[in-house]
């Protein structure tokens, strides 16, 4: 992920769903890789088709690790 920042990659585009990478990173318990898309300014209160953002995905599925850091950066359900 660090690559395709580094070269350009947008991190706030959506899938076919409205999900970001930051949403599914938070979704699949990758704690890097949102680290990593919060350093490199993701919105962290972008919501999918569904309505629900990273911190509602991570909260939902009992990361409490990933949802501490999304609340630190801005983020609410």
């Amino acid at each position: 992920i660090k690559f395709l920042i580094a070269n350009g990659a947008e991190v706030n585009a959506t899938d076919a769903l409205g999900e970001t990478a930051l949403i599914m990173a938070a979704r699949a318990g990758n704690e890097d890789i949102v680290k990593t898309l919060i350093k490199a300014r993701a919105n962290v209160n972008a919501k999918d088709a569904e309505g629900r953002t990273a911190l509602s995905s991570a909260h939902q599925l009992g990361y409490t690790g990933i949802s501490q850091l999304l609340k630190r950066a801005g983020g609410h359900d």
